[in-house]
């Protein structure tokens, strides 16, 4: 159906000239079809997008499916970020941006997630802006968490910037936050604060509160199953605060030689982790090890 790359000229002829409603009510009973299956939530968003699209330019809106349109493509969105394709979640959560109606209590969670992806993307105003907006939603719409969540990656953001912010603003910040986030039990903005309040400790070298940090958000990061893309670099971080830090060697080497196999890091995510296993273990005099380690780095797919 419409928009499909690998589409006949002669398909698409025939697709335009039925009516819109036979083409939505098609693109409905393709979504309905192929819904559940996997890897489906995409395709299917697609389907109902195109439904209400087509429906909307009859005049017949349909606040529902747009809902369910957007909601799959949300869905579709997460799993592009949890593989690091940060250009395709952007496409695919602006796509959900136009399709949730302004009062859905995904919205502002939506647009944090759209914000989070922009900052990786490198494109540091419009994730500000989209987080200003995030904050807006979430504290009209009385979410409370969704609002905290907001303004921890806005702060992130503004740590990336030229803007006049400090380290010790971020730690405030995250202080406030986290009791809060804790009795409302929102764990993926709970990781994202412990990340943020360890801010300072970096700053300062302080790298054992760094790690007792970071493995916080570790924690709640798998608790809100936020992807692999996101627990690997937790993982990473945490791997250089016990390699810098005053923890033992041996009990270093211990905790971070268990983070791949714990986290299901493989490919670039191990790079950082090996690393730094490699320089614990030449601390530690194991000088062979050390070497294969380092030589794993570099070739990750091996």
């Amino acid at each position: 159906l419409h928009s499909f790359p690998t589409r006949r000229s002669s398909d698409l002829a025939v697709y335009e000239a039925m009516p819109k409603a036979l083409r939505a009510e098609l693109h409905q009973v393709v979504a309905a079809r192929l819904e559940g299956g996997a890897d489906a939530g995409a395709v299917c968003g697609h389907h109902l997008e195109r439904a209400y699209q087509l429906r909307r330019e009859l005049g017949r809106r349909d606040p529902d499916l747009g809902r369910r349109a957007g909601l799959l493509l949300l869905g579709a969105a997460h799993d592009a970020v949890g593989r690091s394709d940060i250009p395709a979640a952007i496409a695919l959560l602006e796509r959900a941006r136009a399709l949730l109606p302004p009062d859905d209590p995904e919205l502002s969670p939506l647009l944090t997630a759209l914000g989070d992806a922009y900052m990786k993307a490198g494109q540091m105003p419009a994730a500000e802006g989209v987080l200003d907006e995030a904050i807006a939603v979430a504290s009209r719409l009385g979410a409370r968490a969704a609002e905290l969540h907001a303004r921890v990656e806005r702060q992130f953001v503004r740590e990336f910037t030229e803007r006049r912010t400090t380290t010790q603003e971020s730690v405030a910040l995250a202080r406030d936050s986290i009791p809060e986030l804790e009795q409302l039990g929102d764990d993926l903005a709970l990781a994202r604060a412990w990340w943020l309040r360890s801010s300072d400790d970096l700053a300062a070298c302080r790298w054992l509160d760094r790690a007792v940090a970071i493995e916080k958000a570790l924690t709640h990061a798998k608790r809100a199953e936020a992807g692999l893309a996101m627990v690997g670099t937790l993982g990473g971080v945490l791997a250089q605060a016990l390699l810098h830090g005053p923890t033992p060697v041996n009990d270093a080497i211990a905790r971070v030689a268990k983070l791949p196999d714990e986290l299901g890091l493989d490919g670039a995510l191990r790079v950082p982790v090996d690393t730094d296993l490699a320089g614990l273990l030449a601390m530690d005099g194991q000088i062979d090890e050390a070497r294969r380690h380092r030589g794993r780095c570099a070739a990750p797919d091996r």
